[in-house]
């Protein structure tokens, strides 16, 4: 399969979710999480003919907690590619210049400039994110929590596609990193697992595997995590949402709506 994750690039600049977290007032964190429930299909959407795995990452974190909040968005193949290409510069029609994306560029632009989701009328704004620090499990954990998921930089070992086809969980980690691919990472299950939307379909991967292949992750926050009652389904309030979010801003424009 295609994948199209460059290498890792961090910001010191940016606030870390680690801080975010630490500044917070959330929910104690749960001995594991369902998000999927909400949203029980993974489509592929193009990453099997292009390398526009940031951006399918990107969707099923929208599809995952816009199904949870009750008012479901079901990301579709064609803004997926259409998103790659205007990102990028990707040929739909041709499949040039697939050269994949750095994670860091795409979600500052998809604060700024929004992504295209064919469902809706007006573009997708990300309303915050900031950085997980690479290998640090106990944060990855609350930001599914509270947050509804969280997208997750891979370095994979050669392995992972066979093992992902057999049907059997990510759990070796004697390969080294060679293969850059972006997921987004929707619940975890105790200490020892967490299940991460990719491809067609919800992957178990042990909490070795990820913190040996992690190369960085990001805390993503949006409004739309909120229920018509101004609650989020992990118990946030809108008021509380938004302190988190204004808590990213004054760093390269983060936090602005």
């Amino acid at each position: 399969m295609f994948r199209g994750k460059q290498p890792a690039v961090h910001d010191p600049r940016l606030p870390s979710a680690r801080r975010l977290l630490a500044r917070a007032t959330l929910e104690a964190l749960p001995a594991a999480t369902n998000w999927r429930a909400a949203c029980a299909m993974v489509l592929m959407l193009g990453n099997d003919r292009a390398g526009d795995c940031a951006f399918a990452a990107s969707l099923h974190f929208v599809g995952v907690i816009t199904g949870n909040a009750g008012q479901p968005i079901v990301p579709d193949t064609a803004s997926a590619l259409q998103n790659y290409a205007r990102y990028t510069g990707y040929d739909i029609a041709t499949g040039a210049d697939d050269n994949g994306t750095v994670i860091l560029d795409k979600n500052k632009r998809w604060m700024s400039d929004g992504l295209i989701i064919n469902q809706r009328a007006a573009l997708d704004r990300l309303d915050g994110f900031a950085p997980i620090e690479p290998g640090d499990l106990a944060t990855l954990r609350h930001v599914i929590a509270n947050f509804g998921g969280a997208e997750l930089g891979l370095g994979m070992p050669a392995d992972a596609e066979d093992v992902f086809a057999a049907g059997r969980p990510w759990t070796d980690t004697s390969g080294a990193p060679s293969l850059g691919h972006d997921v987004c990472v929707v619940d975890f299950d105790g200490p020892d697992w967490f299940i991460i939307a990719t491809w067609d379909r919800y992957q178990r991967a042990s909490s070795a595997w990820v913190r040996k292949y992690m190369d960085e992750g990001f805390a993503l926050l949006r409004r739309t995590w909120l229920r018509d009652n101004m609650r989020s389904p992990s118990g946030l309030t809108m008021a509380q949402l938004d302190e988190h979010i204004a808590e990213l801003g004054g760093v390269l424009g983060l936090g602005a709506t």
